[in-house]
């Protein structure tokens, strides 16, 4: 099986806001009621506000919009970094780093909301792997 994600914005681009609201509505998530309530709720504002960024997975083969899963990407700066790295790395990733207050600062990428779509046997189709 082939996946494909889209970003969020792009599937508001072609279908309207109202369109993605009905892709979304689609999605279901009852061990996890949050990851659910994040997609319907606060998937597109967080989107329009820069907040984050969300991808909806879909399969490539399936012309049915139906999202199998999502993942969402937020930024994050990371305080006090230097314990986080053996010296060696630590070396390479220092020049990225910010000295504020006397500690480093670290912009990172943090996984925000990750979950899938348990509708219809929907999370069948793919496992924490893909």
């Amino acid at each position: 099986m082939q996946y494909k994600a889209t970003p969020l914005h792009t599937l508001i681009r072609d279908m309207g806001e109202d369109g993605a609201k009905a892709v979304l509505s689609t999605f279901s998530c009852p061990r996890n009621p949050d990851i659910e309530a994040f997609l319907r709720d606060n998937a597109i504002p967080s989107n329009k506000q820069r907040f984050s960024i969300t991808y909806l997975i879909f399969d490539a083969n399936d012309p049915a919009l139906v999202p199998l899963g999502y993942f969402t990407l937020a930024s994050k700066i990371l305080n006090g970094v230097t314990a986080l790295f053996p010296t060696r790395i630590w070396r390479r990733v220092k020049r990225f780093a910010i000295l504020a207050d006397d500690m480093y600062q670290l912009p990172s990428v943090l996984i925000a909301q990750l979950g899938k779509n348990f509708a219809h046997g929907l999370d069948k189709r793919i496992n924490g792997e893909q």
